[in-house]
């Protein structure tokens, strides 16, 4: 991929999208559709869900320019006309396979002070308990794994529940604008006469 991506990395309930929005409202990046093969969650607005025979037929139409899973299935279009940094969400261990192609992907590594606890905190009976308690293995699971392979590698690493949402997204953003990945809409720049 020839684009600047922004790897927005942790688990589940992390802050992830949040922290994506934010950037898609006050920067020049790009989200790209994420499709899915998973059972659709109440709390979903990110994915557009399709059966696994068309996700195949999509990603062997080269449709993708990531893609992750075996269970569930994800992948990340690119039918960007611009220039503008891509942003990833993804979890600990795909960031590790999309690095290896892609080592210039500007990695923001999310983690939370204490993973069980905080994706409890967070679900606010949005899940059923089988469900949470799922999401909660796979996340300490992916932790345990692969945390520190990623920390090696990333530019940002931030525990997201010792910050305020707010605080996070001027972290990150400021992070990002100082290091020239990404560029603040509207701003125009003049050149000196």
């Amino acid at each position: 991929m020839n684009k600047d991506i922004i790897a927005i990395v942790g688990p589940s309930g992390v802050g992830k999208s949040t922290i994506a929005d934010y950037l898609i409202q006050n920067y020049h990046v790009n989200m790209p559709i994420c499709f899915t093969t998973r059972e659709k969650r109440d709390d979903d607005t990110y994915y557009h869900y399709v059966s696994e025979e068309e996700f195949i037929k999509m990603a062997n139409r080269n449709c993708f320019f990531f893609t992750s899973g075996t269970k569930d299935k994800y992948g990340y279009m690119n039918n960007f006309q611009n220039d503008y940094p891509t942003l990833l969400l993804t979890s600990y261990k795909n960031i590790l396979s999309f690095y290896q192609e892609n080592p210039k992907t500007t990695i923001i590594l999310l983690s939370f002070s204490n993973i069980k606890e905080c994706m409890i905190a967070r679900n606010n009976n949005r899940l059923e308990e089988a469900k949470l308690d799922e999401r909660i293995r796979y996340a300490i699971n992916d932790y345990n794994n692969y945390f520190d392979k990623v920390y090696k590698i990333c530019s940002l690493s931030l525990i997201s529940d010792s910050y305020s949402i707010i605080q996070v997204n001027q972290i990150v953003s400021n992070f990002l604008l100082a290091n020239n990945v990404i560029k603040e809409k509207g701003v125009v720049r003049r050149i000196k006469k």
